[in-house]
């Protein structure tokens, strides 16, 4: 028996991205998303497997994040990031790094949001030239 073959898709955004500066608390990304949480901002993403980068993550209100991390005493560092939702076809992920770094763009990091489906993955990706990639995605999502 044939399976239709899922039509590819993949979905880009700039997003902003903080990063809670370490000190010398361990807590630090604990306290962070309590905080956020009491406030009613949500992590969409978030990453702090190295803890000397401090904890990295997307809000859905990312100024206003920012704000009140600032305001409660933590240093918090924004950059831009593209939050990419893929369909959970094999490839997916290879074909967007290796198209990225065919067109010169460094791929710095990657990780998962927690916006996931059965049909599709969303990542977070950190690039060297955001505005680049965008137009690479774009032009990588008409060719699919």
């Amino acid at each position: 028996m044939l399976r239709a073959r899922t039509s590819l898709m993949m979905i880009h955004s700039i997003e902003t991205q903080l990063s809670v500066i370490p000190d010398h608390e361990s807590s630090q990304s604990a306290d962070a998303s309590t905080l956020l949480s009491r406030t009613g901002i949500q992590i969409k993403a978030s990453d702090a497997a190295r803890s000397s980068d401090g904890f990295r993550f997307v809000a859905d209100r990312s100024q206003d994040a920012k704000s009140l991390l600032e305001e409660n005493g933590f240093s918090v560092k924004t950059e831009p990031v593209i939050a990419l939702q893929v369909n959970r076809e094999k490839g997916r992920l290879t074909q967007m790094t290796r198209s990225l770094i065919n067109a010169g763009i460094s791929v710095d990091y990657v990780y998962p949001s927690l916006a996931n489906s059965r049909e599709t993955k969303q990542l977070i990706v950190k690039v060297a030239n955001v505005p680049l990639a965008s137009r690479v995605l774009t032009e990588l999502s008409r060719d699919s």
